[in-house]
Protein backbone atom coordinates (compact mmCIF):
# COMPACT_ATOMS: atom_id res chain seq x y z
CA UNK A 1 0.00 0.00 0.00
CA UNK A 2 2.91 1.88 0.98
CA UNK A 3 4.65 1.74 -2.21
CA UNK A 4 1.21 2.81 -4.25
CA UNK A 5 1.46 5.93 -2.56
CA UNK A 6 4.80 6.74 -2.90
CA UNK A 7 4.63 6.16 -7.17
CA UNK A 8 2.93 9.43 -7.94
CA UNK A 9 5.32 10.95 -5.77
CA UNK A 10 8.25 10.07 -7.53
CA UNK A 11 6.64 9.82 -11.14
CA UNK A 12 6.57 13.89 -10.19
CA UNK A 13 10.23 13.74 -8.68
CA UNK A 14 11.77 12.56 -12.19
CA UNK A 15 9.07 14.06 -14.70
CA UNK A 16 10.01 16.78 -17.19
CA UNK A 17 6.53 18.06 -17.91
CA UNK A 18 3.77 18.46 -15.17
CA UNK A 19 0.19 19.34 -16.56
CA UNK A 20 -2.21 21.73 -14.74
CA UNK A 21 -5.87 22.16 -14.98
CA UNK A 22 -8.70 24.84 -14.69
CA UNK A 23 -11.57 23.45 -12.71
CA UNK A 24 -14.48 22.47 -14.72
CA UNK A 25 -17.27 24.30 -14.13
CA UNK A 26 -18.35 23.93 -17.55
CA UNK A 27 -17.56 21.18 -20.17
CA UNK A 28 -18.32 22.19 -23.91
CA UNK A 29 -16.46 21.48 -26.66
CA UNK A 30 -13.78 19.62 -28.12
CA UNK A 31 -9.41 20.36 -26.81
CA UNK A 32 -7.86 21.79 -29.67
CA UNK A 33 -4.58 19.97 -28.96
CA UNK A 34 -1.09 20.99 -27.03
CA UNK A 35 0.74 23.96 -28.57
CA UNK A 36 4.31 24.22 -26.53
CA UNK A 37 6.72 26.84 -26.67
CA UNK A 38 10.40 26.51 -27.93
CA UNK A 39 13.01 24.65 -26.62
CA UNK A 40 14.52 26.74 -24.04
CA UNK A 41 11.73 29.08 -23.77
CA UNK A 42 8.79 29.61 -21.50
CA UNK A 43 5.84 31.74 -21.62
CA UNK A 44 6.25 35.25 -20.21
CA UNK A 45 3.08 37.02 -21.79
CA UNK A 46 -0.45 36.87 -22.92
CA UNK A 47 -3.27 37.88 -25.65
CA UNK A 48 -6.82 37.49 -24.92
CA UNK A 49 -9.48 37.15 -27.60
CA UNK A 50 -12.38 38.44 -26.11
CA UNK A 51 -16.46 39.87 -27.00
CA UNK A 52 -17.97 42.33 -25.19
CA UNK A 53 -21.09 42.44 -23.63
CA UNK A 54 -23.94 41.63 -26.32
CA UNK A 55 -26.30 43.51 -24.19
CA UNK A 56 -29.19 40.66 -23.95
CA UNK A 57 -27.78 38.96 -26.97
CA UNK A 58 -25.80 35.81 -26.80
CA UNK A 59 -22.64 36.18 -24.87
CA UNK A 60 -19.50 34.54 -25.22
CA UNK A 61 -16.87 36.17 -23.06
CA UNK A 62 -13.44 34.65 -23.56
CA UNK A 63 -13.07 32.94 -26.78
CA UNK A 64 -8.88 32.45 -27.18
CA UNK A 65 -5.60 32.85 -25.19
CA UNK A 66 -2.39 33.27 -27.14
CA UNK A 67 1.22 32.55 -24.90
CA UNK A 68 4.37 33.91 -25.99
CA UNK A 69 7.83 32.17 -25.18
CA UNK A 70 11.12 34.04 -24.24
CA UNK A 71 13.80 32.42 -22.61
CA UNK A 72 15.02 32.92 -19.00
CA UNK A 73 15.84 36.88 -17.56
CA UNK A 74 14.66 37.95 -20.70
CA UNK A 75 15.45 41.13 -21.14
CA UNK A 76 13.64 41.75 -24.84
CA UNK A 77 10.12 42.08 -25.85
CA UNK A 78 9.94 39.78 -28.29
CA UNK A 79 5.98 38.01 -29.74
CA UNK A 80 7.86 36.23 -32.39
CA UNK A 81 7.17 32.81 -30.16
CA UNK A 82 3.34 32.98 -30.14
CA UNK A 83 1.62 29.83 -28.98
CA UNK A 84 -2.51 29.16 -29.59
CA UNK A 85 -4.23 25.95 -29.22
CA UNK A 86 -7.43 26.99 -31.38
CA UNK A 87 -9.77 29.91 -31.06
CA UNK A 88 -13.51 30.77 -30.88
CA UNK A 89 -14.88 32.85 -33.95
CA UNK A 90 -16.41 35.91 -31.83
CA UNK A 91 -14.94 39.25 -31.02
CA UNK A 92 -10.92 40.76 -31.30
CA UNK A 93 -7.68 40.32 -29.91
CA UNK A 94 -6.46 42.87 -27.50
CA UNK A 95 -3.36 43.93 -26.73
CA UNK A 96 -0.38 41.45 -25.38
CA UNK A 97 0.05 41.54 -21.15
CA UNK A 98 3.35 40.87 -20.39
CA UNK A 99 5.31 39.57 -17.21
CA UNK A 100 7.11 42.10 -15.21
CA UNK A 101 11.14 41.95 -16.62
CA UNK A 102 12.92 38.81 -16.53
CA UNK A 103 10.16 36.88 -15.09
CA UNK A 104 8.09 34.07 -16.72
CA UNK A 105 4.40 32.36 -16.30
CA UNK A 106 4.75 29.78 -13.26
CA UNK A 107 0.50 29.55 -12.78
CA UNK A 108 -2.58 30.47 -13.76
CA UNK A 109 -6.32 31.34 -12.74
CA UNK A 110 -9.23 31.16 -14.81
CA UNK A 111 -12.31 33.20 -14.75
CA UNK A 112 -15.58 31.35 -15.66
CA UNK A 113 -19.36 31.05 -15.07
CA UNK A 114 -21.15 27.79 -13.93
CA UNK A 115 -23.97 26.41 -16.20
CA UNK A 116 -26.63 28.28 -16.44
CA UNK A 117 -29.00 25.66 -16.75
CA UNK A 118 -30.90 26.96 -19.97
CA UNK A 119 -29.85 30.57 -19.70
CA UNK A 120 -27.46 31.93 -21.68
CA UNK A 121 -23.68 29.88 -21.00
CA UNK A 122 -21.12 32.35 -21.26
CA UNK A 123 -18.58 29.56 -19.77
CA UNK A 124 -14.89 31.20 -19.21
CA UNK A 125 -14.37 34.65 -19.21
CA UNK A 126 -10.87 35.94 -18.53
CA UNK A 127 -7.04 34.07 -17.67
CA UNK A 128 -4.73 35.62 -15.66
CA UNK A 129 -1.25 34.25 -15.75
CA UNK A 130 1.10 34.63 -12.33
CA UNK A 131 4.70 35.39 -13.15
CA UNK A 132 7.64 34.37 -11.05
CA UNK A 133 10.78 32.59 -11.26
CA UNK A 134 11.49 28.55 -11.59
CA UNK A 135 12.12 28.44 -7.71
CA UNK A 136 10.86 31.38 -6.30
CA UNK A 137 7.70 31.52 -4.50
CA UNK A 138 4.32 30.91 -5.40
CA UNK A 139 1.85 33.50 -4.96
CA UNK A 140 -0.10 36.36 -6.80
CA UNK A 141 2.52 39.06 -6.26
CA UNK A 142 3.03 39.60 -9.84
CA UNK A 143 -0.18 38.75 -12.91
CA UNK A 144 -1.63 39.56 -16.21
CA UNK A 145 -5.33 39.20 -16.97
CA UNK A 146 -7.41 40.44 -19.68
CA UNK A 147 -9.42 43.31 -19.94
CA UNK A 148 -13.27 41.44 -20.04
CA UNK A 149 -16.85 41.99 -19.39
CA UNK A 150 -16.05 40.07 -15.85
CA UNK A 151 -18.57 37.27 -15.95
CA UNK A 152 -18.67 34.39 -13.64
CA UNK A 153 -15.92 34.19 -10.38
CA UNK A 154 -11.94 33.23 -10.51
CA UNK A 155 -11.50 29.67 -10.27
CA UNK A 156 -9.02 28.01 -7.56
CA UNK A 157 -5.05 29.32 -8.53
CA UNK A 158 -3.35 26.25 -10.49
CA UNK A 159 0.74 26.54 -10.32
CA UNK A 160 3.66 24.57 -11.72
CA UNK A 161 5.49 22.68 -9.16
CA UNK A 162 9.02 24.51 -7.73
CA UNK A 163 11.87 24.33 -10.73
CA UNK A 164 9.26 24.11 -13.55
CA UNK A 165 7.88 26.90 -15.65
CA UNK A 166 4.70 27.26 -17.90
CA UNK A 167 5.76 25.70 -21.76
CA UNK A 168 2.45 24.88 -23.14
CA UNK A 169 -1.33 25.38 -23.22
CA UNK A 170 -4.30 23.23 -24.69
CA UNK A 171 -7.78 25.18 -24.65
CA UNK A 172 -11.28 23.57 -24.76
CA UNK A 173 -13.36 25.16 -27.34
CA UNK A 174 -17.01 24.84 -28.51
CA UNK A 175 -17.63 25.96 -32.03
CA UNK A 176 -20.20 27.82 -33.39
CA UNK A 177 -23.96 26.23 -32.49
CA UNK A 178 -25.82 27.76 -35.35
CA UNK A 179 -28.18 29.48 -33.54
CA UNK A 180 -27.99 27.77 -30.25
CA UNK A 181 -26.11 28.95 -27.33
CA UNK A 182 -22.40 29.87 -28.06
CA UNK A 183 -19.72 29.70 -25.53
CA UNK A 184 -16.42 29.76 -26.76
CA UNK A 185 -14.01 28.73 -24.83
CA UNK A 186 -14.33 26.40 -21.88
CA UNK A 187 -11.59 24.95 -20.15
CA UNK A 188 -7.21 25.98 -20.37
CA UNK A 189 -4.75 23.61 -19.49
CA UNK A 190 -0.85 24.30 -19.13
CA UNK A 191 1.75 22.67 -19.66
CA UNK A 192 4.92 23.16 -16.60
CA UNK A 193 8.54 22.43 -18.22
CA UNK A 194 10.85 21.55 -15.63
CA UNK A 195 13.73 24.14 -16.12
CA UNK A 196 17.39 22.86 -16.21
CA UNK A 197 19.49 23.06 -13.31
CA UNK A 198 21.61 26.66 -14.01
CA UNK A 199 25.39 25.92 -15.18
CA UNK A 200 27.54 28.59 -14.93
CA UNK A 201 31.02 29.06 -15.97
CA UNK A 202 33.08 31.24 -14.32
CA UNK A 203 35.76 31.88 -11.96
CA UNK A 204 34.94 33.93 -8.69
CA UNK A 205 36.93 36.86 -8.18
CA UNK A 206 37.02 39.42 -5.63
CA UNK A 207 37.25 42.84 -4.63
CA UNK A 208 36.99 45.74 -1.94
CA UNK A 209 34.74 48.66 -2.30
CA UNK A 210 34.85 51.41 -0.73
CA UNK A 211 31.53 52.45 1.29
CA UNK A 212 32.92 55.42 3.51
CA UNK A 213 36.10 57.01 4.80
CA UNK A 214 36.57 59.80 7.22
CA UNK A 215 39.83 62.10 7.77
CA UNK A 216 39.85 63.08 11.47
CA UNK A 217 43.50 63.24 11.89
CA UNK A 218 42.89 66.98 12.80
CA UNK A 219 40.25 66.42 15.00
CA UNK A 220 40.54 66.75 18.57
CA UNK A 221 37.41 64.01 19.68
CA UNK A 222 35.76 60.98 18.63
CA UNK A 223 33.77 61.20 15.70
CA UNK A 224 30.68 59.05 14.54
CA UNK A 225 29.85 58.01 10.93
CA UNK A 226 27.59 56.52 9.52
CA UNK A 227 27.75 53.69 6.56
CA UNK A 228 25.70 51.18 4.40
CA UNK A 229 25.93 47.89 3.43
CA UNK A 230 24.20 45.86 0.70
CA UNK A 231 24.48 41.90 1.62
CA UNK A 232 22.77 41.10 -1.65
CA UNK A 233 22.72 39.47 -5.31
CA UNK A 234 22.83 41.21 -8.19
CA UNK A 235 23.86 41.23 -12.00
CA UNK A 236 26.57 43.29 -13.58
CA UNK A 237 25.17 43.54 -16.78
CA UNK A 238 21.71 43.54 -18.62
CA UNK A 239 18.55 45.90 -16.89
CA UNK A 240 17.25 42.29 -15.06
CA UNK A 241 18.62 42.51 -11.27
CA UNK A 242 16.35 39.44 -10.25
CA UNK A 243 19.18 36.24 -9.14
CA UNK A 244 16.97 33.30 -9.31
CA UNK A 245 17.86 30.50 -6.48
CA UNK A 246 18.78 27.70 -8.74
CA UNK A 247 21.91 30.58 -10.04
CA UNK A 248 22.87 31.56 -6.51
CA UNK A 249 23.48 27.59 -5.77
CA UNK A 250 25.53 27.97 -8.56
CA UNK A 251 27.68 30.30 -7.80
CA UNK A 252 27.94 28.99 -4.21
CA UNK A 253 29.14 25.65 -6.01
CA UNK A 254 32.15 28.14 -7.51
CA UNK A 255 33.66 28.74 -4.09
CA UNK A 256 36.70 26.65 -3.85
CA UNK A 257 39.42 29.31 -2.59
CA UNK A 258 39.53 31.26 -0.38
CA UNK A 259 41.05 35.12 0.00
CA UNK A 260 43.85 37.27 2.15
CA UNK A 261 43.81 40.61 3.41
CA UNK A 262 45.97 42.26 4.58
CA UNK A 263 46.15 45.48 6.68
CA UNK A 264 48.66 47.11 4.93
CA UNK A 265 46.53 47.39 1.83
CA UNK A 266 48.35 44.45 -0.12
CA UNK A 267 45.21 41.54 -0.72
CA UNK A 268 45.72 38.25 -2.51
CA UNK A 269 43.03 37.22 -5.10
CA UNK A 270 41.07 40.98 -4.29
CA UNK A 271 40.71 43.85 -6.15
CA UNK A 272 40.56 46.90 -4.91
CA UNK A 273 38.69 50.35 -6.00
CA UNK A 274 38.97 53.94 -6.37
CA UNK A 275 41.60 55.97 -4.45
CA UNK A 276 41.79 57.25 -1.26
CA UNK A 277 42.43 60.13 0.88
CA UNK A 278 44.05 58.49 4.37
CA UNK A 279 47.72 57.26 3.91
CA UNK A 280 47.35 53.91 6.04
CA UNK A 281 49.74 52.81 8.43
CA UNK A 282 52.18 49.83 7.29
CA UNK A 283 51.00 46.72 9.47
CA UNK A 284 52.49 42.92 8.56
CA UNK A 285 48.87 41.61 10.14
CA UNK A 286 47.06 39.31 7.46
CA UNK A 287 43.35 37.58 7.76
CA UNK A 288 43.04 34.80 5.73
CA UNK A 289 39.24 33.50 4.76
CA UNK A 290 38.90 30.36 3.98
CA UNK A 291 36.98 29.34 1.28
CA UNK A 292 34.52 27.52 3.58
CA UNK A 293 34.27 30.81 5.30
CA UNK A 294 33.85 32.63 2.36
CA UNK A 295 31.19 29.45 1.48
CA UNK A 296 29.09 30.47 4.63
CA UNK A 297 28.97 34.13 3.92
CA UNK A 298 26.99 33.09 0.57
CA UNK A 299 24.72 30.85 2.67
CA UNK A 300 23.45 33.52 4.78
CA UNK A 301 23.21 36.19 1.92
CA UNK A 302 21.29 33.00 0.22
CA UNK A 303 18.84 33.44 3.45
CA UNK A 304 18.63 36.74 3.88
CA UNK A 305 19.10 39.74 1.74
CA UNK A 306 18.82 43.14 3.44
CA UNK A 307 20.56 46.54 3.61
CA UNK A 308 22.23 47.38 6.76
CA UNK A 309 22.91 50.64 8.46
CA UNK A 310 26.16 50.16 10.96
CA UNK A 311 28.14 53.09 12.65
CA UNK A 312 31.90 53.38 13.27
CA UNK A 313 33.53 55.87 15.85
CA UNK A 314 36.56 57.11 14.43
CA UNK A 315 39.08 58.33 16.83
CA UNK A 316 40.68 61.49 17.52
CA UNK A 317 43.92 62.03 14.85
CA UNK A 318 42.92 58.84 13.18
CA UNK A 319 41.64 58.68 9.62
CA UNK A 320 39.57 55.47 8.27
CA UNK A 321 38.56 53.94 5.42
CA UNK A 322 35.37 51.29 5.23
CA UNK A 323 35.37 48.52 2.53
CA UNK A 324 32.89 45.55 1.63
CA UNK A 325 34.43 42.34 0.38
CA UNK A 326 32.45 41.31 -3.12
CA UNK A 327 32.22 38.41 -4.94
CA UNK A 328 31.54 38.19 -8.68
CA UNK A 329 30.74 35.27 -10.58
CA UNK A 330 30.26 35.89 -14.69
CA UNK A 331 27.38 38.24 -14.40
CA UNK A 332 26.32 37.82 -10.94
CA UNK A 333 27.89 39.84 -7.97
CA UNK A 334 27.35 39.48 -4.34
CA UNK A 335 27.84 41.24 -1.87
CA UNK A 336 29.27 39.64 1.38
CA UNK A 337 28.87 40.48 4.93
CA UNK A 338 32.58 41.28 5.43
CA UNK A 339 33.43 44.38 6.19
CA UNK A 340 37.56 45.76 6.59
CA UNK A 341 38.33 48.83 8.27
CA UNK A 342 41.44 50.43 7.89
CA UNK A 343 43.14 53.11 9.50
CA UNK A 344 46.01 55.71 9.68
Amino acid sequence: MILFKLLPLLGFLFAETIEIRSPRRTDYGDWQGWKNCPDGTYAYAVKHKVEGDQRGGDDTGLNAVALFCNPLHWSTYNTNREILSGEGGWGGWKGVKYCPEGLVMIGFALRSEADQRGKDDVAADNFCGYCGTPDGPRDQSNWISGDTPGWGDWTQDQFCPQGFAVCGINTQIEGDQGGGDDTALNNVDLRCCRVPPVSLSCTPSYTLERLTEYDNRLGAGTIQIEYQKKISFSRTTGSTKTVGREEKEAVLSKVTTGVELSAEGMYKGVTLTGKTSVNYEHRNSRETISSHQIQTMVQEVMSNEKTITETYNVPAHKGVVIEQLFMTCGNIKVGLPKIVTRSS
